[in-house]
């Protein structure tokens, strides 16, 4: 039986496949994760009429009274879900859109980015003191150290105009109100954190107030 030269040459490519498909395997180069996000968010979602959410949020409450929140739409939760990126990467900044698609507040939009800049006009870190990329530590069942100080929020349009207010934690309680907690069940994990709103200007409507973070997701 004549062999042609295309069979030769198209066994030898299913063989090198077959080789190189054998290496990647054993170096574990294959077995890689789906995504590069450190933290993979989970999406939230309304449970209840509103009463209650699953997944990651948001919820905005009165400084100092976690029971007066504000509601926006139908509930005083604002699911949050996971943007470009699926999540919250560690070791550098990310832009808006990537850690959580826009979302809307009081029917204007809101967006999450990472940054070593504060925007916010009062209080922020000077250009001397910039906030660090984040950086998160898991024990078997907890978070052990981690820096979100970096988690800023752009609220409004192009239009309209822009406000910018810094949303960040650390586990050591230096940024923030409260400190940056974590729980974690095997490859699923708990991010929470609270921190207060410091307006852009006298007046601002979200001036009083303390932003509510709980992030589901995996690792």
């Amino acid at each position: 039986m004549r062999t042609s030269i295309k069979n030769i040459l198209d066994g030898k490519r299913g063989r090198n496949a077959a080789l190189l498909t054998g290496v990647v395997v054993a170096l574990g180069v294959a077995a890689g994760p789906a995504n590069a996000a450190s933290v993979n968010i989970h999406d939230g979602a309304l449970t209840g009429g509103g009463a209650s959410a699953t997944g990651s949020w948001l919820k905005l409450y009165a400084d100092g009274n976690p029971s007066a929140a504000l509601t926006n739409g139908s509930s005083v939760f604002t699911p949050l879900h996971a943007g470009t990126a699926d999540g919250l990467n560690t070791g550098t900044f990310q832009g808006y859109g990537a850690i959580v698609t826009p979302e809307n507040f009081f029917g204007v939009p809101f967006d999450v980015n990472t940054q070593s800049a504060d925007l916010s006009y009062v209080g922020g870190k000077s250009a001397a003191a910039p906030y660090s990329t984040p950086s998160l530590t898991w024990g078997t069942s907890a978070l052990t150290g981690g820096d979100v100080g970096a988690w800023s929020i752009r609220y409004g349009t192009a239009l309209t105009g822009y406000s910018y207010y810094n949303q960040g934690a650390d586990y050591s309680g230096t940024i923030a109100t409260d400190v940056l907690t974590g729980t974690k069940s095997g490859s699923n994990v708990t991010l929470e954190w609270t921190s207060d709103i410091l307006a852009n200007y006298s007046g601002d409507f979200f001036d009083g107030y303390t932003g509510l973070w709980h992030i589901e997701g995996d690792v």
